[in-house]
């Protein structure tokens, strides 16, 4: 049978299922996906499949903003919605090597922090992740983006990213226009309230209780989220820690399997037997 992608519903959230019945000779944990902002599991695919095909069983969080007033929701209520599925998931889980590993990118990363923070998970891995409290997101090039923005900052409107901001911050190394046209499209309006509480940095989480292995990967052309706040947040978990030439979406550039590959190196290294 090999590979089957299935889209299962929960209460609060929708996943994409990747399953693979071929590989069955070692033991893998499973893998639990959870995107940033503006975008949706969509941007994960090559990288699903790709965890699929050496024998993982991966789950990929599809859309957080469906179901939601962006005019009203906060990161917390992110985090309750990742947490409906991550707590009931694990929840059944006793063995420890069997509990998943969560890849998180950008805000996701942030919630990845948070649920590790929650719960015994066996390891994570954040890819050009949003910072906690402590480690500053307001870069020069983000000040600009928001003060753009600023009347729909301000009054908490949907936040709707232009073309020249998603081009020169999110989507500059994914390629020629047609491309970043192409994954510009499949944005979709973001809560201002989340943007602002990660762009100061408001989330806290306590280091002292995310006890699990963790990696940190970076994009050296990163303008969003750049290096030095990745090495940072490397330092305060004590990460191991990836560095590749690509951007904040290195799942959808042309350096998507390199990095993906260096991913799965280290989660065989830790966890595969």
């Amino acid at each position: 049978m090999g590979i089957t992608k299935t889209e299962k519903h929960f209460d609060l959230v929708s996943v994409d299922v990747w399953l693979n019945d071929e590989i069955t000779n070692s033991f893998r944990p499973p893998i639990f996906m959870i995107h940033g902002m503006f975008a949706g599991g969509w941007c994960f695919e090559g990288w699903a499949k790709f965890l699929c095909e050496k024998g993982c069983d991966v789950y990929v969080l599809k859309d957080f903003h469906r179901r939601f007033d962006l005019s009203k929701v906060k990161f917390c209520h992110y985090v309750d919605e990742a947490r409906s599925l991550f707590g009931l998931w694990v929840s059944g889980i006793k063995d420890i090597k069997s509990r998943p590993i969560i890849i998180g990118h950008s805000m996701g990363g942030l919630i990845a922090q948070k649920l590790a923070e929650e719960y015994l998970v066996r390891g994570i891995v954040l890819v050009a992740s949003a910072p906690p409290k402590g480690i500053s997101a307001l870069t020069f090039d983000v000040t600009k983006a928001m003060l753009k923005h600023f009347i729909a900052l301000g009054l908490n409107l949907p936040l709707r990213l232009d073309r020249k901001t998603a081009f020169k911050l999110i989507l500059n190394q994914a390629g020629k226009d047609e491309y970043k046209k192409y994954f510009f499209e499949k944005f979709v309006p973001e809560s201002s309230r989340v943007a602002k509480q990660l762009a100061f940095s408001r989330i806290p989480v306590d280091h002292r209780k995310i006890i699990c292995k963790s990696l940190v990967v970076a994009g050296f052309y990163d303008k969003l989220l750049p290096l030095e706040t990745q090495i940072k947040i490397a330092d305060k978990y004590v990460s191991d820690y990836l560095e590749f030439q690509c951007g904040h979406m290195p799942m959808i550039e042309s350096c998507w399997k390199r990095v993906i590959s260096s991913i799965y190196e280290w989660i065989n290294l830790n966890f595969i037997y």
